[in-house]
């Protein structure tokens, strides 16, 4: 975001413009006055107030990225200004920041020895502010999987035996080759094979002068991006060496490709991007573009299931959406090779089907708060509807078909079955049965998305198969060929998904349908019961 700096300064008018943003801001009319703020820092850019004025703004609209360049704008035109610290820490989302800022705000106030009440008011507001993000640094919830060292060194988790199969497939070129999610799991653990490679050049390089700068590869987060966007389950690392890499790779290709990370948000880049292609052509604005993007998609990503940033990685997806649809409604006849791939459908859908993730975690972990059970369902409607409104190419390599179109809608359908499953254990006895069927529907369309040998189609199923049950309605008849299905797929998903901590998962959910089965079936043998007879519940998985 430019600071607006000029040679025109005119304080008097600066004021003037400074008291009509306040009134305006004090009515909630916050798009009026964050113009007479931005008018105001044309006329004065040296005013720290104005920036801090602004990012109060920013906050109550919650465009948090904005918030945090007004209020590091303010603090480095006046660091002893407590309230834009006081700013930055409610506006940053990096525990680092946060905390920091908490600190300086309440040391800024130390230094100005007997407060007024509305200091004393401010500093009592900041201390509650700090004690408030410690405690919830120590509270970080985490939907990432463990995976024992056993299973990393066996050389026989998903990605490793998938590339086995690949590499087998493609050596005996048979006639017909049966779906598989071995072609995507391999060919996203390539990308982000190559991520991790490319993450290990990155390196500080001292010049004849004794200056050092970072040195590597501009093409790291591309195809660490490429890779979770396609099956996030690819993604493994070692947490802390590998945090502290991918943050200076973030900064070293934002900074080499001039990108917007550290320069606000998607208004920022509307304008600055148009400006850019104008006088710089795309050669400057494709990667410039590409990388904000894309950082924005992989810190919401690890954040939310790393962190539990829920707050943050909402702000970030709905970030990159607000920038991918733009650019794609700005740009519509400029080619690919122009604009980028980041403005294809299929790219902005799987950032959609992340951030529909990302709520999904959230309503599931905390309940409805941040988000409603009502905004989940429409958002899994409209990736659902935008993949049905988008049909592939007969000739789409299979593993691009999974990526973009099936594993999309699928992860959607069974969003929206997890929607009605829960409606339904809370709806009253009459209503409960229709509530569970379409639920089971949901579970069973999510399942055929996904090729037989993939650990979510035998998740799926199971989950339908305990709607069904929950029904109270459903005869055996109907049951107990489902059961069938899901031992089919379990034999044909361990062998690719039989390492911990998938394998446990997947025996987890077939040792309850095994005891389901088993139950009905020597029930049957005995004459209390037949095939027409309701079915009873699905076992609980054991704890």
């Amino acid at each position: 975001m430019s600071q607006g700096r000029n040679t025109d300064v005119n304080i008097a008018e600066a004021d003037r413009l400074k008291a009509e943003g306040n009134e305006l801001y004090k009515r909630e009319e916050y798009d009026a006055a964050k113009q007479k703020f931005t008018e105001a820092i044309e006329k004065n850019p040296t005013n720290a107030i104005l920036y801090a004025n602004r990012a109060a703004v920013h906050l109550s609209k919650n465009e948090s990225l904005d918030a945090v360049w007004d209020c590091r704008t303010a603090v480095e035109l006046d660091p002893t200004y407590a309230r834009a610290w006081g700013r930055l820490a409610a506006a940053s989302h990096a525990w680092s920041e946060c905390i920091s800022a908490w600190e300086k705000a309440l040391e800024c106030l130390s230094k100005l020895g007997r407060l007024t009440p509305a200091q004393q008011a401010m500093k009592e507001s900041f201390a509650l502010g700090l004690k408030k993000s410690k405690s919830d640094m120590v509270k970080i919830q985490t939907s990432a999987l463990i995976i024992p060292e056993d299973s990393l060194r066996s050389g026989m988790l998903p990605w490793d035996v998938a590339k086995g199969m690949y590499e087998r497939t493609v050596a005996e070129r048979p006639t017909e080759v049966k779906p598989s999610c071995i072609f995507l799991l391999h060919s996203a653990r390539e990308d982000f094979n190559k991520a991790m490679s490319h993450l290990d050049e990155l390196r500080n390089v001292e010049n004849a002068q004794g200056q050092t700068s970072l040195r590597g590869s501009l093409t790291t987060l591309e195809y660490l991006s490429d890779a979770i966007l396609a099956d996030k389950r690819v993604f493994g690392v070692r947490v802390g060496e590998f945090y502290d890499k991918i943050r200076m790779q973030c900064n070293f290709e934002n900074n080499y490709q001039r990108g917007w990370i550290m320069s606000g948000g998607p208004a920022t880049i509307k304008k600055e991007a148009l400006e850019r292609l104008e006088i710089e052509g795309w050669a400057s604005v494709r990667p410039a573009l590409a990388v904000t993007v894309r950082i924005w998609v992989f810190t919401a990503w690890f954040r939310a299931n790393l962190e539990g940033h829920f707050d943050f990685a909402h702000e970030m997806f709905m970030n990159a959406v607000d920038v991918l649809e733009w650019g794609r409604n700005q740009w519509p006849d400029v080619s690919k090779d122009d604009r980028g791939a980041i403005f294809e459908r299929g790219f902005i859908r799987s950032v959609k089907l992340m951030y529909l993730e990302a709520i999904h975690e959230s309503v599931y972990r905390n309940g409805p708060t941040k988000f409603t059970s009502e905004e989940l369902v429409q958002y899994a409607e409209s990736v659902i509807e935008d993949v049905e409104s988008d049909p592939d190419s007969p000739d789409t390599f299979f593993g691009h078909r999974l990526a973009f179109w099936m594993y999309p809608k699928g992860i959607a359908l069974s969003i929206l079955g997890w929607s009605y499953f829960k409606e339904a254990n809370h709806s009253s006895s009459d209503g409960a049965p229709s509530i569970f069927e379409t639920a089971s529907k949901y579970y069973l369309q999510a399942a055929q998305n996904f090729p037989e040998d993939d650990e979510y189609h035998v998740r799926f199923l199971v989950k339908a198969l305990e709607c069904l049950c929950g029904m109270g309605t459903v005869p055996l008849s109907k049951t107990l060929p489902l059961c069938d299905a899901i031992r089919r797929a379990f034999d044909q998903a361990m062998v690719i998904w039989g390492a911990s901590p998938y394998g446990e998962t997947l025996k987890t959910n077939l040792s309850r349908v095994d005891a389901f089965e088993a139950e009905h079936r020597r029930l049957i043998s005995e004459g209390r019961c037949t095939l027409d007879s309701v079915t009873g519940r699905l076992p609980a998985a054991r704890a």
